[in-house]
């Protein structure tokens, strides 16, 4: 109050300086947290893409050692010779003598079994434990890797005894080894299969297993660094956008009574929605930590992304606004001190102002509302846990948050469901269900398609929910048919499919709600997903 009391004392042309010079410097301050908030984002990525290249060091390892016991045991077991040159060629490997393949630690060896063929090109020969030096590793987490190593090469020369008896060598490890009355044979069976061997493995395993703990700790820590950071740049440049809208229509009150009662309604409003807008800002933040501390990061990224790209619009409309109310400051200024402030020009501005308020309240309200929408899902998502929610509204907070995905597309989707209809259930995993399905229908459905329908039908049959899930899609033969539930079958491989988006949705239908799921579907017919599951509390 003091400080409005100020601005009136001002003559026109001081307040008019003053507001320049104010609008300025936030406009310099907002600048500079958008800077801020680049670099943290780049630096949370890399956060992330540094666990994950360290994920997969640590599992080639554990991979490496279980292919060189399934080779050992399915040449002891053939004595087809090249099962035990693919043995050694995978020692070769991991020990820097061969060409490393490109992509390897994605499937190699078994499409290598199947075709005869390898399925990547190699690359420069690089042992596993110099990758593993240069990944960054403390000297505690790089000790269990090495730990591992260790104990997976002194496994090495027990496969090496196994796969020698079948050729009917026996050097003196060996000889120790065999039993009186016991053929070679029998000696490479027992050895690769008997307690002592499941022993040693248990002992590589174990320190890799420790190995993910201490990484989990040490990356986790990095992640929510970054992740609270960039939360807290947010909510500053809600704060400075709030109020640079709060300062240009306070600079006017004192000019008219008529501008005064506008700025004060304006502004009466413009506190609730920034009041509403930080509530919701701060739950987005607390969602955000809970799915960061879960590693749901597929899940959270998809969010977060749609969330960004929803309320660009309205905030982009908002400082748009800012610099034509601006301009029309100028224009205003422009004519008071040349040929003087006419009435017209006056009425005019209350007019401009009065209009862009209008416009700029709505979309703030927009904004508001879109981060409110999502909050539910994104605490869903982070906690598993049961609770009473009407279905249609939930279908709906879920196809707002893929709205992003679909809203360029020419497909529609259409959903029936008793508005009244609730349950007492798992909403993050009604989320997953139906955010795979759709993805699934975009990216595989609907490919080469320029458009396309998905209708959800929800009904309540007794005591279960029937939800049945059909789009107008290309369809699959019943040969795919019978494998899509299967774990990492794709027909995307090539185009970075996983194979696990359906995977996922049978298992939790089957696992966590106790239901169950059927497809049926025909090339050029499109899909259908019907999905049965109990639920103890059913509210109409």
């Amino acid at each position: 109050m003091q400080l409005r009391n100020n601005f009136k004392a001002l003559s026109l042309n001081s307040l008019y300086n003053i507001t320049f010079l104010l609008i300025i410097i936030l406009f310099i301050g907002f600048a500079l947290l958008g800077g801020l908030i680049f670099s943290t984002q780049q630096k949370l990525i890399e956060s992330h893409e540094t666990r994950y290249r360290s994920y997969l060091l640590a599992n080639e390892l554990r991979q490496s050692s279980d292919d060189l016991t399934k080779f050992a045991r399915t040449y002891v077991v053939t004595g087809d010779p090249k099962y035990e040159q693919f043995y050694f060629d995978i020692l070769d490997i991991r020990n820097g003598i061969k060409e490393r393949p490109e992509n390897y630690e994605r499937i190699y060896w078994d499409l290598v079994v199947a075709d005869g063929m390898k399925p990547h090109p190699d690359t420069a020969a690089v042992p596993l434990v110099e990758l593993m030096k240069n990944a960054g590793f403390t000297d505690a987490e790089f000790e269990m890797l090495s730990e591992a190593q260790h104990n997976s090469d002194g496994l090495v020369n027990t496969e090496i005894i196994a796969m020698d008896a079948i050729k009917g060598i026996l050097d003196q490890s060996g000889a120790e080894l065999i039993n009186s009355n016991e053929t070679l044979n029998d000696l490479a069976e027992r050895i690769m299969f008997d307690k002592d061997y499941h022993a040693t493995k248990g002992r590589i395993m174990r320190p890799i297993d420790h190995f993910f703990e201490m990484l989990d700790v040490r990356t986790k820590e990095a992640v929510d660094l970054y992740a609270e950071k960039q939360n807290n740049l947010l909510i500053l440049i809600a704060v400075f956008l709030v109020s640079m809208i709060v300062l240009l229509i306070g600079i006017f009150t004192g000019t008219t009574r008529q501008l005064k009662q506008n700025e004060k309604h304006l502004e009466q409003l413009v506190l609730e929605r920034t009041s509403e807008l930080q509530a919701s800002l701060n739950n987005l933040k607390f969602a955000q930590t809970q799915l960061v501390e879960s590693e749901k990061m597929a899940s959270l990224g998809e969010l977060v992304a749609g969330v960004a790209h929803e309320i660009n619009t309205p905030i982009g409309i908002g400082v748009t606004l800012a610099s034509h109310l601006q301009k029309a400051i100028d224009r205003l200024e422009t004519s008071h001190q040349s040929v003087g402030l006419t009435r017209s020009d006056f009425e005019n501005f209350i007019d401009d102002v009065a209009n862009m308020a209008k416009i700029l309240l709505t979309n703030m309200t927009r904004a508001g509302d879109l981060i409110k929408s999502f909050k539910q899902i994104a605490i869903d998502q982070s906690i598993q846990e049961m609770r009473v929610f009407k279905l249609n509204e939930y279908i709906s907070e879920i196809l707002l948050s893929l709205n992003s995905k679909f809203k360029h597309t020419k497909y529609s989707i259409i959903v029936t469901c008793p508005e009244t209809l609730a349950v007492n259930s798992y909403p993050s995993v009604i989320y997953q269900i139906i955010t795979n399905l759709l993805m699934n229908s975009l990216i595989h459905g609907f490919s080469g398609m320029t458009e396309g329908c998905v209708t959800i039908d929800i009904c309540r049959i007794e005591d279960r929910i029937r939800i049945i899930y059909k789009d107008t899609g290309q369809g699959m033969s019943p040969e795919i048919v019978d494998k899509i539930f299967d774990p990492f079958f794709t027909t995307n491989r090539g185009r970075g499919g996983s194979g696990l988006g359906l995977h996922i949705v049978y298992t939790l239908t089957t696992q966590v709600l106790s239901g169950t799921i059927e497809c049926q579907s025909l090339l050029g017919e499109g899909t259908t997903f019907t999905i049965e599951f109990p639920c103890d509390q059913i509210f109409d």
